[in-house]
């Protein structure tokens, strides 16, 4: 009896072995397939398409799918890179590459403004995110660009700031990526922070492409 079950117990693991190099097989198929589809279209993400949430809309790449927050075993959990209760999160998994946007209510504006202290809630909240995101170390320098202002289609006043982080250190809490771009939005009392970060080698040339949504964002 004692042998069966060594036998059946060596089994499963034998399959949930399989399974799991399956699994790797497949997702490092999935990363070079879109790979060679970046480079076929001029290291630009394809299929565009209008994306709605929030009460808004904006135009991205179809390969990002949003993500299921009632998953429990959902990894990473986008939301926790971001401050408001109300924000979606969207991932295009094999190049690691994840986008967040999040709209703030007036007490979450509030609260940020009255931390930060700065002349404006705008640069309030930017400056609450640079400060987040830069947790210094022996091992790791965060470098950001200065604010650009993006022309927004309507009428949102919109900087955009290039992240990177030099070292051994992660940008984000989940480990993923040491690249991103984080975008500030206002259109009159409506605030929103979009983020977009993910790996070194997918972020090399996209910096285009979020550009293009949140000229798009409404």
């Amino acid at each position: 009896m004692l042998g069966l079950i060594n036998n059946l117990t060596l089994y499963m693991r034998f399959w949930k072995l399989i399974v799991l190099i399956i699994l790797i097989s497949s997702c490092a198929d999935e990363r070079d397939i879109k790979l060679r589809a970046l480079r076929k279209n001029n290291h630009n993400l394809p299929e565009v398409k209008r994306f709605f949430g929030l009460n808004h809309s904006w135009k991205m790449s179809a390969w990002f799918i949003k993500q299921d927050t009632t998953d429990e075993w959902l990894y990473p959990n986008l939301s926790n890179q971001c401050i408001s209760k109300r924000n979606q999160g969207y991932q295009i998994e094999a190049l690691e590459l994840y986008f967040t946007v999040e709209q703030l209510n007036q007490e979450e504006l509030d609260e940020v403004h009255f931390i930060q202290g700065q002349s404006t809630r705008f640069n309030s909240l930017r400056e609450h995110f640079l400060k987040r995101l830069d947790n210094p170390t022996d091992y790791s320098t965060l470098r950001s660009s200065k604010p650009r202002l993006i022309k927004n289609m309507h009428g949102y006043h919109v900087e955009f700031i290039h992240l990177s982080l030099e070292g051994e250190q992660f940008l984000y809490e989940d480990g993923n990526g040491g690249n991103g771009f984080l975008a500030i939005l206002q259109r009159g009392k409506e605030y929103l922070v979009i983020q977009w970060y993910g790996s070194s080698i997918a972020n090399a040339y996209l910096a285009d492409d979020f550009i293009s949504t949140l000229k798009s964002f409404d």
